[in-house]
């Protein structure tokens, strides 16, 4: 047969089929057609169908929507199949036949179309069907109002599985696990960050308030509740479980703060569906409605993993406000899409700086409790201190010219306010130059060679003793023959001990003695201490509170507030000693005497006369510049005088024996040497050995997840 016949003929045949493949005349054999409407015939077809993909754990919802699809499709692939099944059953005798023929033809109808169904490629979407808890899709409408808050509504269909994947779907896939993801049980998590850090690196808080959750077209059951960053909506009741099928949520709520408010745009870069679901996602898409006289100039979109720059996505500008995203493929579990648009400036009001500051305080409480604290504590230390800690007004200081005080000890001690160990040395001097006690200066040590200082017996009469006791609350026994070497003696603690207890119940009006009568002024210990506790617990606090969100922000601003907090602090703990009148008063006069001590012109010394007079005048105030802290000027004052009385031979100090003077010898050493040696002798020597040991967005430039919304969910 010639080529261009056989086309004819072919062109024929199919005219003469197409009518009864896709129209609706469904014959198959003359005996059956008398048996069965064309009504029927579809109906048995279609179940036969779901008959088969149900034995694949197809769901019937899913189903219902391909079928409409493959229903044509399926009439012409089994009609071969059909029509040699039909024929059998038209020939067989009734005994051979399983109940009535018209039962025969359905048996042999559904065994037919289940055949084709498993063993013909076209129909694989249906019949290998993934079992997996997955999202198919999950559409997201943001509409953006003009004072800011964004009404969305997620439309979400989701597929419960069985857990088990078909035997079908294994063997087309031998490398799947057969344990497939089984999350959803009783209904959707849906999880939505609302705690943020801002560019500036402060917290803040974002509202999310849910307006309404349905399941299949009607209310269900929901609560909200804390987790995490943000807010859990959990979706189903936990006594009712769901069977295998797909489920359509859809989720109504309301935000603000998502905007990003510049001065060329404002800008929507929003995480649509997040990156936090277990779950894969078919099909994500979003549209996102502007108010009306916005333009949209200017959209962005990206997918993939927290931080991913993957475009894998595309955009489509319905009109000037409106705008949708799509994706182009499947998202894997942690995948999202995050969308940025932008419109012209002043369409949408921003928020407040009202609004914005009591944000900011709010969600940044920590650092807002550690200023109050700073701040409070300033303002009761200033209080304090203007009840207690401020002096009488200082008086006029005229340079004296004798001591103002019976003992260089009380001198110092008053100067300072407190009990230093210079006024222990002061008063080793004054009672070695009252002829008291003797020092003998030697040095020790191989290679090192250190001071060390010797007190002897002096030509002291009975009245020393007695000034030595009322003075210094001392036995000048105890003394003889004590050796101070640095280490640590008992006797030396206990004088030490003893002249401070002497001291402070003497002077201090707020001692152990509370001597309000005769004291001469206050340390305020109580008003000045008490913020170092709060400050410590302060700085506890800032370690629990700031530490788990530490950003540099908040870490460099809670620093600096503490560190204002200590400084204040101590400088109130400095200031905070006050002097009554009479205190005052003496420390004028103090303070004069120490004025001669430290500024007295030489060439007045040199008018006196014998020089012997100027030696005694040195050495009988000297006890008391060791006691002021001016014992070097003072030394320098009579540094020709003392070179040339110790060149001839002339002079020995009264206060010390040593074998070093010589011509060379600078006497003006003799304060910083002598008497700041003896200080720190005297110190290590009543100093008990310390039991411790050391030990030792739209414009391109986003990513997957970021901006606002996203979070993810699951099953539960």
């Amino acid at each position: 047969m010639p080529l261009k016949t056989k086309s004819i003929l072919a062109i024929c045949i199919a005219i003469l089929v197409m009518p009864v493949l896709y129209g609706q005349d469904l014959v198959f054999t003359k005996p059956s057609s008398k048996l069965f409407t064309q009504e029927e015939l579809r109906t048995l077809i279609r179940e036969a169908a779901f008959e088969a993909v149900s034995r694949q754990k197809v769901p019937q919802a899913l189903f219902n929507s391909e079928y409409a699809k493959i229903e044509k499709e399926l009439w012409a692939a089994s009609r071969t199949q059909i029509i040699h099944a039909f024929r059998w059953v038209d020939n067989a005798s009734d005994a051979l036949l399983r109940g009535t023929r018209k039962d025969s033809y359905k048996q042999a109808l559904s065994q037919a179309v289940y055949n084709v169904m498993v063993s013909n490629s076209a129909f694989s979407r249906l019949m290998v069907f993934d079992q997996t808890d997955r999202i198919i899709s999950f559409t997201s409408d943001v509409k953006v109002q003009r004072d800011g808050w964004l009404a969305v509504s997620e439309f979400i269909t989701i597929y419960n599985g069985s857990g088990e994947q078909s035997p079908a779907y294994m063997k087309l896939n031998p490398n799947t696990f057969q344990d497939v993801n089984n999350d959803i049980q009783r209904g959707l998590e849906r999880t939505f960050p609302t705690d943020y850090t801002n560019e500036y690196g402060l917290q803040t808080k974002v509202p999310f308030e849910v307006s309404s959750v349905h399941k299949n077209g009607q209310p269900e059951n929901f609560m909200v509740v804390s987790y995490g960053n943000g807010s859990l909506l959990r979706i189903g009741s936990a006594e009712k479980y769901l069977e295998d099928g797909v489920y359509e949520y859809v989720i109504t709520y309301k935000t603000k703060l998502q905007l990003k408010f510049k001065e060329t745009k404002t800008e929507l870069y929003w995480s649509v569906n997040g990156n936090g679901w277990v779950f894969t996602a078919d099909s994500v898409q979003s549209q996102v409605t502007f108010p009306s006289g916005s333009k949209i100039f200017e959209n962005a979109c990206y997918t993939g993993l927290q931080g991913s720059k993957s475009k894998d996505c595309y955009s489509k500008i319905v009109n000037d406000s409106t705008i949708w995203f799509f994706n182009n493929k499947q998202l894997a579990s942690y995948e999202g899409l995050t969308i940025a648009a932008a419109i012209q400036p002043g369409v949408i009001t921003p928020p407040s700086f009202a609004e914005t500051s009591i944000n900011i305080i709010k969600y940044n409480w920590a650092l807002t409790l550690i200023a109050l604290v700073v701040v409070v504590t300033f303002i009761i230390n200033l209080r304090n201190w203007f009840k207690f800690g401020r002096d009488p007004r200082k008086g006029v200081i005229y340079p004296g010219f004798e001591p103002p005080t019976n003992s260089p000890a009380d001198a110092g001690f008053i100067y300072n306010q407190k009990y230093k160990t210079e006024q222990f040395s002061a008063a080793l001097i004054d009672l070695a130059v009252k002829k008291g006690i003797s020092i003998q200066v030697e040095k020790e040590g191989s290679v090192f060679k250190k001071n060390t200082y010797t007190f002897r017996s002096g030509k002291s009469s009975a009245s020393v003793k007695n000034f030595a006791r009322s003075a210094f609350n001392w036995n000048l026994d105890n003394l003889h023959n004590l050796k101070a070497d640095g280490s640590y003696n008992s006797t030396f603690e206990s004088l030490n001990s003893s002249l401070k207890e002497h001291l402070t119940n003497k002077y201090q009006i707020d001692g152990a003695n509370k001597n309000k009568s005769k004291g001469l002024f206050a340390l305020n210990s109580t008003a000045a201490t008490w913020g170092f506790t709060a400050w410590f617990i302060t700085v506890i606090f800032a370690f629990v509170t700031i530490g788990p969100i530490a950003t540099t922000t908040l870490i460099v601003s809670a620093s600096v507030l503490l560190g204002l907090g200590f400084i204040s602090q101590y400088i109130f703990y400095k200031i905070m000693p006050a002097y009554n009148q009479q205190g005052r008063k003496l420390l004028d006069e103090l303070l004069g005497f120490r004025m001669y001590l430290a500024t007295a012109e030489e060439k007045r010394f040199d008018k006196l006369s014998p020089p012997e007079k100027n030696l005694e005048l040195f050495e009988r105030f000297l006890p008391y510049a060791v006691a002021l802290d001016c014992q070097h000027e003072w030394a320098n004052k009579f540094e020709d005088i003392l070179k040339k009385a110790i060149a001839d031979k002339s002079y020995q100090p009264s206060y010390f024996n040593s074998n070093d003077m010589n011509d060379s010898f600078s006497f003006s050493s003799i304060s910083d040497t002598f008497s700041s040696s003896l200080s720190s002798t005297i110190a290590s020597s009543s100093s008990a050995p310390s039991d411790s040991s050391d030990s030792g967005g739209s414009d391109g430039g986003g990513s997957s997840g970021g901006g606002g919304g996203g979070g993810g969910g699951g099953g539960w």
